[in-house]
C-alpha cells in the first residue's frame, strides 16, 4: 500500500531535488508541471522535501518529466554549468548573484555555502537574504545533519520576523523522527529555538518545561560552545526576569558572564572551535566539523591580527627609544599599553609597561614606573595568579622591579628580584635576557661593597653577550 500523498517524511531522499533540477532544465513551472491533477503547494512540498509523494503520483511526475521513476529515486548528478554563462544582472551581493557563484562550484559547495551565507545573513539582521537562501535548498536532498541546521536557521528568522507559529510547526515534528538521533548537539540547538517559540506565543509552562531540558544538556556537555551558551544563558535569564523570578534570572545572568573570558579571547575561543571541530570529525558529524573548523580559523586570524597590531605600537615607541626621542617614546609607548589592553593582547600589554617603566626609571619618576611594573608582574604572575603563564616574561619583569626597588634603596627587595629572574632564566636558553640580569644585579652588588661578586656578574653577563653575537652572526 503506497503511502498517503500528505505524509510528512524526512526520508525524501533525492527525489525532491531531482524534480526541482528536471523541472529547471524543461524551464516549466510549477504549475505546469502539477496541472491538472496536483496543486502547486503539493508540487512545492514535494521539491522542499516536505512531503514524500506516492508510487503512483511518482510515476505520473516522471511521465510530465520525461523520465523514468528510476531517474527520480536516483542520486543527482553534477552537471557542469557552461563556462560562457554570463553573471545574472543585479547587485553583488544578491541572492541571485550569490547563486550564480554557487552553482558554477562543486556539489558539495551547495548546501554548506549557502547554509552558512545564512547563517552570516541572519548575524547582519539581513533576514530577507537569509530566507531567500534557505529557500532555494532542497531540505529532501540535504543529510540529518544538514537538514536539522536548516531547520535551526530557518526557525532563527520566523522567530525573529515574528513568526514563532510557523518555527513551532517547523520544529516539534523533528524530535519524534528517529534519523536526528545522532546529532544531539543540533537537536538541543533546536530545542532552543522551539522555546522561544512557545515564550513568544506566551506559552509559558511549555516554554519553562522546554528551556530546563536545554539547561539539563548544557550541564550534560551536550551543548558546548561558548557564543551559543551566551545566547541560550542570557534569554533564559530574561525569561525569567520578565516573569519576575529574579533570584533565577540572577543566576542565569552570572552563568553567561562565565563566558566573558572566551569571548574577549579570540585565540581561546579559536581553540574551543578547534576542539570541537575535531570532536564533531570524530563523530562522523562533517557538516558541524566543517562549521567550527571556520570559525576557528576566523578567530586565530582576528587574534594574529589583534597581536600584530599591538606589537606594532610597541615597537614604534621602542623604535624612538633607540633613537633617544624620549618624548615621543613615552607617548607611543602610553598609547601601546592603551592599546593592549582594550585588544587584550597580555603580552604586549606586560612588555609596553615594562618599556615606560624603564623610562621613567632613567627619569627618576619611580612611582609611577614601580605601579607599571607591578601591573605588568600581575598580568604574568605565576601559579595561576596571572593573566598569562610565561616564564620568561615574568622574569623580565623582576628585572625591572628590581632596578627599581635598588633605585628606591630597597636593597633586600631589589637582591630578591634579581635573584629570582637569574634563576629563571639560567633554567631557560635565553642569553640576553639572563645577560640583562646579571649587569643591574652587579650594580647592587657593587653598590653593597661586593665588589667581587659584582665584577663576577659582569663577567658572565659580557660572556653571554659574547656567546649571543657569535650566534647571531653568520
Amino acid at each position: 500500500m503506497s503511502k498517503d500523498l500528505g505524509s510528512v517524511s524526512g526520508e525524501n531522499g533525492p527525489v525532491g531535488a531531482n524534480i526541482y533540477r528536471l523541472r529547471r532544465k524543461l524551464n516549466i513551472t510549477q504549475k505546469e508541471l502539477a496541472a491538472p491533477r496536483f496543486s502547486v503547494s503539493y508540487i512545492s512540498a514535494i521539491e522542499r522535501g516536505r512531503i514524500r509523494p506516492s508510487l503512483k503520483a511518482l510515476e505520473t511526475l516522471a511521465r510530465r518529466l520525461g523520465v523514468s521513476t528510476a531517474e527520480l529515486l536516483s542520486e543527482p548528478q553534477d552537471s557542469p554549468q557552461p563556462a560562457s554563462k554570463a553573471a545574472p544582472e543585479g547587485e553583488v551581493g544578491s541572492v541571485s548573484w550569490f547563486s550564480f557563484l554557487i552553482n558554477q562550484r562543486q556539489h558539495s559547495y551547495r548546501v554548506s555555502l549557502p547554509l552558512v551565507w545564512a547563517s552570516i545573513g541572519i548575524e547582519q539582521h539581513r533576514l530577507e537574504f537569509a530566507k531567500e537562501l534557505l529557500d532555494q535548498l532542497t531540505p529532501g536532498s540535504l543529510s540529518a545533519e544538514q537538514r536539522l541546521i536548516y531547520f535551526f536557521l530557518l526557525s532563527r528568522v520566523l522567530l525573529e520576523t515574528g513568526r514563532p507559529a510557523e518555527a513551532q510547526a517547523l520544529i516539534e515534528p523533528i524530535f519524534q523522527q528517529a534519523e536526528f538521533s545522532g546529532h544531539p548537539e543540533l537537536l538541543e540547538s533546536c530545542r532552543f529555538r522551539l522555546g522561544c517559540a512557545y515564550a513568544q506565543q506566551g506559552m509559558f509552562l511549555a516554554a519553562s518545561d522546554t528551556f530546563t531540558l536545554c539547561a539539563q544538556a548544557i550541564n550534560n556537555g551536550l551543548i558546548n560552545d561558548p557564543l551559543f551558551l551566551i545566547e541560550v544563558y542570557s534569554t533564559i535569564a530574561e525569561y525569567h526576569r520578565r516573569l519576575n523570578r529574579r533570584d533565577t534570572a540572577i543566576t542565569y545572568y552570572r552563568k553567561a558572564l562565565e563566558q566573558l573570558r572566551l569571548v574577549s579571547d579570540p585565540a581561546a575561543l579559536a581553540e574551543r572551535s578547534a576542539q570541537m571541530s575535531l570532536h564533531h570529525l570524530e563523530s562522523v558529524h562533517s557538516g558541524l566539523a566543517y562549521w567550527y573548523a571556520t570559525r576557528s580559523r576566523s578567530f586565530l586570524e582576528l587574534a594574529e591580527g589583534r597581536r600584530q597590531i599591538a606589537q606594532a605600537a610597541l615597537s614604534l615607541g621602542n623604535i624612538f627609544l633607540e633613537a633617544g626621542d624620549s618624548s615621543s617614546a613615552e607617548e607611543q609607548l602610553r598609547q601601546a599599553i592603551g592599546l593592549s589592553t582594550q585588544l587584550e593582547t597580555h603580552n604586549q600589554a606586560v612588555l609596553s609597561r615594562l618599556a615606560l617603566a624603564d623610562l621613567l626609571l632613567k627619569r627618576q619618576e619611580l612611582q609611577e614606573a614601580e605601579k607599571l611594573a607591578s601591573e605588568a608582574k600581575a598580568l604574568c604572575q605565576p601559579g595561576g595568579k596571572g593573566t598569562i603563564e610565561d616564564a620568561a616574561l615574568y622574569g623580565r619583569t623582576l628585572v625591572v622591579l628590581g632596578t627599581i626597588s635598588k633605585a628606591l634603596e630597597r636593597p633586600e627587595e631589589a637582591e630578591q628580584c634579581f635573584r629570582e629572574a637569574i634563576t629563571i632564566f639560567e633554567g631557560q636558553n635565553g642569553s640576553k635576557p639572563l645577560a640583562d640580569a646579571y649587569f643591574r644585579y652587579s650594580e647592587l652588588l657593587i653598590q653593597k661593597g661586593q665588589t667581587t661578586e659584582g665584577y663576577e656578574m659582569i663577567r658572565k653577563a659580557y660572556l653571554l653577550e659574547q656567546k649571543a653575537d657569535e650566534q647571531a652572526s653568520p
